[in-house]
């Protein structure tokens, strides 16, 4: 399935517009679906998590991968 991700650039641009934006830590992807589902703009995930299956669960939100 083909996502439309978006970009840092679309992020900043939504800042500065004043749009808030919703942000939440995911560890499977089931949370990462049910995140996505309900509208969450960006997930943040750690780096041994970023899977291919959590790639497709994380659906069209943008994704911060960082470390432990």
């Amino acid at each position: 399935m083909y996502h439309t991700r978006p970009t840092v650039a679309d992020v900043r641009a939504r800042k500065a517009a004043g749009d808030t934006l919703t942000m939440l830590f995911v560890e499977t992807p089931d949370e990462a679906r049910a995140a996505a589902t309900a509208g969450i703009d960006m997930l943040s995930i750690i780096a041994p998590l970023w899977t291919p299956e959590m790639r497709e669960a994380a659906g069209d939100c943008f994704v911060q991968v960082g470390l432990l």
